[in-house]
């Protein structure tokens, strides 16, 4: 039985590859997106007010606030 497993060992035992020498890889510097392009534009129908318990913005015509969930 242990003759079985070691032949069934030596199919999928990785094959040894003469080393080849690795190429240094060469790193690109990437130019980040401008600042005005990340931000998110508001809607104009949609005007916003802060929560003055957390901050998070809201719509004006809410009365709860979606991060607190207290009164406006």
């Amino acid at each position: 039985m242990f003759g079985f497993l070691e032949k069934i060992k030596r199919l999928f035992r990785k094959k040894e590859e003469p080393q080849q020498p690795q190429q240094p890889v060469e790193i690109k510097e990437v130019k980040e997106p401008q600042k005005e392009q990340q931000k998110q534009r508001k809607d104009p129908d949609r005007p916003e007010k802060n929560c003055p318990h957390c901050g998070a913005p809201n719509d004006t015509f809410v009365h709860v606030c979606w991060l607190c969930k207290k009164d406006i």
